[in-house]
């Protein structure tokens, strides 16, 4: 309990200062001494802050962590994977890239000794050359099921269902993002780094389900639920780096951002809600609630990190504000990973998740 004590003391002595070096930065620019980038997407960017947010060990996953988990919207579990299931997982997802890349681009296959060769559209990303969101990762690859595989995954996930170990895992791929320090075209194009909430607001027409979004805007889920997402990191994340962010507390205000979105002029509210495929516009909101912007954490992660978050939590990738790596580093790797308990799934369902296993299809 103390320690537990010491843990929250140190975290609101670190949102403390957060919060003092936001408003030293809003003080400089008002002297003009080191103004804020004129681009209103970049300056709402520089709004952001890193952070070494609390790292729950084992022994806090089922009381510590998840409390912080329902308070802030976020958590961190510390060393979920061990260095040498690290190094595994990595190798596995490279042996995983390089072969298919081989199969689909015979004239341009990626070796990951040769920087040189993570170039070509088509290769890593849904949006082309600039979007390194790397869908060359099957979500069903060898490398994805020996990391849902890990005990310590499961133990933390059913330290977070509250002692349920029969657990479902979400079919999802990973985030990897190449050295711009090789190409800038590498470098992460959205400066804001798309903070969204992975559910839509209002339910189709006769359903009762809002869903998460795929790549092609196909939503899963349902109403009236929420769940937790997560990834782990196979990588330190830096300031220089950037990736993974998130404004804590925002689960606790869904209904009030979707409604502010909804009051934006040009939407229309009565119409909106009847539009499944409609998403608030949360960029627009941090840009006019400077309050808001300026409760974005990026996150430090070490090596084998899992990052959580609560599904209504607003969340996204900030873009590094340094140099990446060289050679052939990766400036991110991250293996997304989350399961709910196993007794929300009908039989149906299940068979359903069973055939998209077998055809490789994610969800």
């Amino acid at each position: 309990m103390d320690r537990q004590r010491g843990d929250a003391r140190a975290w609101r002595t670190r949102l403390s200062a957060i919060t003092t070096h936001v408003a030293a930065r809003e003080v400089t620019s008002a002297t003009g001494a080191a103004p804020l980038a004129a681009d209103p997407r970049q300056a709402l960017a520089d709004r952001y802050s890193f952070a070494e947010v609390p790292r729950f060990a084992r022994e806090e996953w089922g009381t510590a962590l998840v409390e912080h988990l329902e308070e802030h919207g976020f958590a961190v579990a510390a060393g979920v994977l061990d260095a040498q299931e690290i190094a595994t997982t990595y190798s596995l997802l490279f042996d995983h890239i390089e072969a298919r890349s081989a199969a689909l681009f015979p004239d341009r296959p990626v070796s990951r000794d040769d920087a040189a060769t993570w170039g070509g559209k088509g290769l890593w990303g849904r949006g082309g050359e600039k979007d390194g969101y790397g869908l060359l990762v099957d979500q069903h690859c060898e490398a994805m099921w020996y990391m849902r595989g890990r005990p310590a995954v499961h133990e933390l996930w059913t330290a977070i269902h509250k002692g349920e170990s029969d657990l479902a895992v979400s079919f999802d791929g990973a985030q990897l993002w190449r050295p711009w320090e090789v190409s800038p075209e590498w470098q992460a194009q959205d400066v804001t780094g798309f903070l969204h909430i992975d559910r839509r607001p209002f339910p189709a027409p006769g359903s009762s389900a809002f869903c998460r979004y795929d790549e092609k805007g196909v939503c899963h889920g349902a109403v009236g639920t929420h769940y937790i997402q997560g990834f782990i990191s196979l990588i330190e994340t830096t300031e220089a780096m950037g990736g993974n962010c998130v404004i804590r507390g925002t689960h606790k205000r869904y209904d009030e951002l979707v409604q502010r979105c909804m009051a934006f002029p040009g939407v229309e509210a009565d119409k909106v809600v009847h539009d499944s495929g409609w998403r608030p516009d949360y960029t627009r909101l941090l840009q006019e609630d400077q309050q808001l912007a300026s409760s974005v954490l990026m996150c430090k992660l070490m090596p084998g990190d899992h990052m959580l978050w609560d599904d209504r939590c607003l969340h996204g990738n900030a873009r590094g504000r340094g140099p990446s790596p060289t050679g052939t580093q990766l400036a991110r790797c991250s293996v997304f990973c989350s399961m709910s308990p196993m007794r929300l799934l009908d039989e149906e369902t299940r068979e359903c998740r069973r055939q998209m296993a077998r055809y490789g299809l994610g969800a």
